[in-house]
């Protein structure tokens, strides 16, 4: 059973709004419900579950209700206040809540990875090549990041000029509200992202995904696990099941029945994900959390 919890508001924050973030998010995890004794899931939306999609697809025989929380946030909330069982957590997530009381409660029982991928969009309604981007304004997280290193040493290696391309450095979950505004031209973003860039008329002028991730800005965490999935203390029993179904579906499932998934349980479309890596999924425990957290 699939639910869509309305998307919360909460991006950046600091310890210091605590208080009133969790009666926000109280008021917004309330539709959970409380009503039968299902294991209660939360992921975020996306094609990152997508081994999860497949597994639902599959048929999965555990009594459990599966909800759309698109805030990563609220789902830590809504496991450290016993609303959920297990929900899908982002390693920034993580790090926010990881001194939070509570959080000593919670144990990792997988990972969703996927491979950085540095890719250069172009804006919805222009027209240029990859060799063509003279006068272009385009977005990066940083001056220094590894995915626009990657782009930058691919250009020269092929000869493409980058002499009149005005770069921008601003946080990268503003890139597509900033294309979408016509702020700038174009931007550097993981390949993560790059399913949602299309799905807004985006184009894909270079990609690559040998990426090295060592710095601030592509931290190892993000290349060994985008989602890390984490269930209470209390609840291990009962969302283990749940985590078999979800080795044993990643074992034998094709990137094609992946992408399938997303598409049947997404508004992504199939033709979207062509060519790109899908996500899998691996066992974990909490031997993980330092490389999260550090």
């Amino acid at each position: 059973m699939v639910k869509k919890i309305k998307r919360g508001y909460m991006k950046k924050f600091g310890f210091f709004v605590f208080v009133p973030m969790f009666l926000m998010a109280c008021s917004r995890i309330q539709n959970i419900s409380a009503d039968n004794e299902n294991i209660k899931i939360a992921h975020s939306g996306g094609f990152l579950p997508a081994v999860m999609y497949a597994a639902i697809d599959n048929g999965i025989k555990i009594p459990m209700d599966v909800y759309n929380i698109s805030n990563s946030s609220d789902i830590a909330f809504s496991l450290l206040s016993g609303y959920l069982d297990a929900g899908f957590l982002d390693a920034e997530t993580i790090r926010y809540f990881q001194n939070l009381n509570g959080f000593d409660d919670l144990r990792i029982l997988g990972k969703i990875t996927y491979p950085y991928g540095s890719t250069l969009v172009l804006r919805a309604g222009l027209d240029r090549r990859v060799s063509e981007l003279s006068g272009l304004v385009i977005a990066a997280k940083d001056p220094n990041c590894a995915l626009l290193s990657t782009f930058k040493t691919d250009a020269e290696r092929f000869n493409i000029d980058l002499t009149d391309v005005e770069f921008i450095y601003m946080p990268e979950y503003t890139f597509l509200s900033a294309l979408e505004a016509g702020i700038v031209d174009a931007a550097i973003i993981q390949g993560a992202y790059t399913t949602i860039a299309l799905g807004e008329g985006h184009t894909v002028l270079y990609q690559s995904w040998d990426v090295e991730a060592t710095d601030d800005c592509c931290p190892a965490t993000v290349a060994h696990a985008a989602l890390i999935l984490f269930a209470r203390n209390d609840s291990i029993d009962n969302v283990m099941p749940f985590v078999n179904y979800l080795y044993t579906t990643n074992r034998f499932s094709s990137p094609d029945t992946l992408r399938h998934a997303v598409a049947n349980n997404t508004v992504i479309p199939f033709e979207n994900m062509v060519g790109q890596p899908m996500p899998s999924f691996a066992l974990a425990d909490d031997n993980f959390l330092h490389v999260i957290v550090n």
